[in-house]
């Protein structure tokens, strides 16, 4: 298969990146012929993708732009190159009027796959909903990451093919011991914006450490964003500073040894789809708490992986941060049997032969024995 993952503006962390590389060095492990399309700086994470014989497409722009500028820009290079393609993976609502002409441009084998990167709540606006749908209607196939999703793209109107698969994540490395000294270590990956909704994870964190008493505790931030200095004022308001620490952003490449020095995570998000993060910190034998934000409920329905806060207070919240440090202390939860119960669900291996399977189903490439398509991960 021609795979184009069509990026519009790629960041040099983020949940759908992260995915997108995942998902083409995969593939492209497999033999099938990836791109990625994109405008933006060069990264690390860029790097890792091209190191992996992945095709980069870069237009020339690097900065993000409130009307959309540099997406109209590519949009040209964008209609060539879904020519060429069996599949386009898009990883971001894009507007109606760009993607009618790359829908137009592409032949009639190409299908056109959206990849939600938070959960499609139905618009409120009439107009907002119109687009919404109409945005939708130009995929052949929409890709969520809980059952739950699916209900909200029905309720805009989508009729299509959904496909409900998690995100892939990388290959985890062997689980590391809990950290071994005296303070339980809270921490925090993602970045520092208003969807992860940072106020509430420090109030919470003087919460939690109220709770704990003479257990000593101190709270991790491995992102950066926009709201880093309103965070860090914010903290010091607290009387936190002394306790948190934000460490800015990091590499992908220590994104283990980051989670490795944690206890438990946080997520106190206002908005989410299925956060790639927080599988890749389960992944490493790391629990979590979190809101009932995106995918969260599903990911934590087993509570063998954390807590869920479906009242998203800071004493709720708090409360539960204290919940789960608990039952790390009296190994209720350890290292291994949080990754034993990811890898039931989430296992990186399998979740990434599904992709491709469902990539040959969508392309019309898998047959099943009978001469029909096969329809192991898809459903209408």
């Amino acid at each position: 298969m021609n795979i184009l993952f069509y990026s519009r503006g790629f960041a040099p962390i983020g949940g759908i990146e992260t995915l997108y590389k995942n998902l083409a060095v995969f593939l492209q492990s497999k033999g099938h012929h990836c791109s990625l399309l994109y405008w933006g700086a060069p990264n690390p994470l860029l790097r890792s993708i091209e190191a992996a014989d992945v095709q980069i497409i870069r237009s020339f722009w690097q900065w993000g732009c409130r009307w959309n500028v540099p997406d109209w820009v590519m949009l040209p290079q964008g209609m060539k190159e879904v020519k060429k393609a069996d599949i386009v993976v898009f990883g971001n609502a894009i507007p109606s009027k760009m993607l009618a002409p790359l829908r137009k441009s592409a032949g009639p084998h190409t299908k056109f796959v959206f990849i939600t990167p938070y959960r499609p709540t139905p618009p409120q606006q009439a107009a907002d909903r119109a687009e919404a749908l109409q945005m939708l209607q130009l995929f052949d196939h929409v890709m969520v990451q809980a059952g739950a999703f699916e209900g909200d793209l029905r309720e805009i109107g989508y009729k299509g093919a959904v496909n409900v698969l998690p995100y892939l994540t990388q290959e985890p490395a062997a689980v590391a011991p809990f950290p071994k000294n005296d303070v339980i270590q809270l921490g925090f990956l993602g970045r520092l914006v208003e969807d992860k909704n940072i106020p509430l994870l420090l109030q919470s964190f003087k919460v939690y450490r109220t709770l704990l008493q003479q257990q000593k505790t101190h709270l991790q931030l491995f992102g950066t964003g926009h709201l880093q200095a309103e965070m860090e004022t914010l903290t010091d308001s607290l009387g936190l500073k002394e306790h948190v620490t934000f460490h800015g952003g990091i590499n992908n490449e220590k994104v283990m040894d980051a989670v490795a020095s944690c206890h438990l995570f946080a997520f106190s998000s206002n908005i989410e789809g299925q956060c790639l993060a927080a599988l890749e910190i389960l992944s490493c034998g790391r629990p979590i708490v979190a809101t009932e934000a995106g995918a969260f409920p599903e990911i934590l329905s087993d509570t063998r992986l954390g807590q869920l806060v479906p009242q998203a207070n800071p004493e709720k919240f708090g409360a539960a941060l204290y919940d789960v440090t608990q039952r790390i202390l009296q190994k209720d939860i350890t290292e291994q049997s949080v990754r034993e119960s990811y890898n039931l669900r989430f296992s990186a291996s399998k979740i990434a032969l599904q992709y491709e399977a469902l990539f040959k189903q969508i392309s019309g490439e898998s047959k099943a024995a009978s001469g029909q398509k096969k329809s192991v991960v898809s459903k209408q």
